[in-house]
């Protein structure tokens, strides 16, 4: 990933729409996508697969996605958003 991000993701996506993806692998391409600043893809993605998100993201991993994705539009929203998280 550090070397070639789309190549990485390219094969992510190939495991998903394989249908014999561990079940980490969902999580692990959005976080990826985050992490390499690719925030729309990542919200695009999300929107496209619910049922994913559903089945392989916890309620807080969901959470902190959003507020990761919202730095981008609107960065104290996000700030706000992770400290009411770290809160809890």
């Amino acid at each position: 990933m550090e070397e070639d991000p789309s190549e990485g993701f390219e094969k992510l996506q190939h495991l998903l729409a394989s249908g014999v993806a561990p079940p980490m692998t969902f999580a692990n391409l959005i976080v990826l996508y985050l992490k390499f600043g690719y925030f729309s893809l990542a919200a695009d993605t999300l929107a496209e697969n619910p049922d994913l998100v559903n089945k392989f993201m916890d309620r807080f991993q969901q959470e902190f996605v959003q507020a990761v994705i919202m730095v981008e539009q609107s960065p104290d929203e996000a700030y706000k958003r992770l400290e009411q998280m770290a809160s809890r």
